[in-house]
């Protein structure tokens, strides 16, 4: 399965999978989204490794979806991503 989904009320964000079964691979703009193109300097560190952080995370969870599975294109499911984006981008800044 290959699949790149743009979330609906982000349509700037997105996410691609590629899956098998065990075995798959993820790209996103996730961090760029969290963290757009701000430089990293000591003040704001902490808050780009979160960042990065919670990416890793949310796309590790993606493809553990997708390779076992799971329609990561349906409705309900990038419904879900995106209702965790918002709660994470309000949450963080």
């Amino acid at each position: 399965m290959h699949k790149k989904i743009t979330l609906p009320n982000f349509p700037d964000i997105w996410f691609e999978v590629w899956a098998e079964e065990k075995n798959g691979n993820i790209s996103s703009n996730f961090q760029d989204a969290l963290f757009g193109q701000e430089k990293v300097t000591e003040e704001n560190e902490d808050q780009y490794e979160l960042a990065e952080t919670i990416c890793s995370v949310m796309e590790s969870m993606i493809l553990s979806h997708a390779c076992e599975g799971i329609d990561v294109s349906s409705s309900r499911y990038v419904k879900g991503i995106e209702t965790a984006f918002d709660s994470i981008t309000s949450n963080m800044f």
